[in-house]
């Protein structure tokens, strides 16, 4: 057998990879890789004039879509707000279509919602599968939107999964069947008594 023939006895080798695969580096699970402070989110959501909500949708977008919850958050609705937030400011610009900016500034604010609800969805989905017994506030993700979000991502660091799955399934109960006095048989009492033979 030559030297450099390969050991069909190793195990296989590590595919490679790309420094940064991030699909690699962490499981569907994992969201210590998505914690962020909360406060930092805010500083650049002020920093960034507001763009920095469609920007979290798009990094936590591929994480989102990896979770097996039945739904995806998709790249469709975060391009949309991207493109109507965008639109709306270059209107702005222009004196003549000035006016067509809050009709995509709505847009772009009704787009934010819906895809906020989403997201809140997928995390209650994945929360019930893997058996983390966190609660999440409608309100919370109308008011204060991705910075709310960010925050139950966190919490959902810091909670491990369960092993087992807090939905199970309902069992049917069984009807118990009478007991049964000792020395009868079934159906005795609904028989009649037998016949007196002494009787003439």
């Amino acid at each position: 057998m030559p030297d450099d023939a390969p050991n069909p006895y190793a195990p296989p080798a590590e595919p490679l990879r790309a420094f940064g695969d991030r699909d690699h580096d962490v499981g569907p699970n994992d969201y210590e890789s998505e914690r962020r402070p909360v406060l930092l989110c805010l500083l650049l959501g002020a920093v960034s004039l507001g763009f920095y909500s469609t920007i979290w949708l798009f990094r936590r977008r591929r994480f989102l879509d990896r979770l097996d919850a039945g739904k995806e958050l998709g790249t469709g609705l975060p391009m949309f707000i991207l493109v109507a937030t965008i639109m709306s400011i270059l209107l702005a610009l222009n004196t003549e279509t000035a006016k067509m900016r809050p009709l995509l500034s709505l847009a772009a604010g009704i787009g934010t919602i819906i895809a906020n609800f989403r997201v809140l969805g997928i995390l209650r989905s994945d929360c019930a599968r893997t058996g983390r017994f966190l609660e999440f506030s409608t309100l919370g993700t109308f008011f204060f939107g991705i910075y709310y979000l960010q925050y139950k991502m966190n919490q959902m660091a810091d909670t491990p999964a369960r092993a087992e799955s807090p939905r199970r399934k309902k069992r049917k109960k069984k009807k118990k069947a009478p007991e049964l006095e000792a020395g009868t048989e079934p159906g005795a009492a609904d028989a009649p008594p037998p016949p007196d033979e002494t009787a003439p």
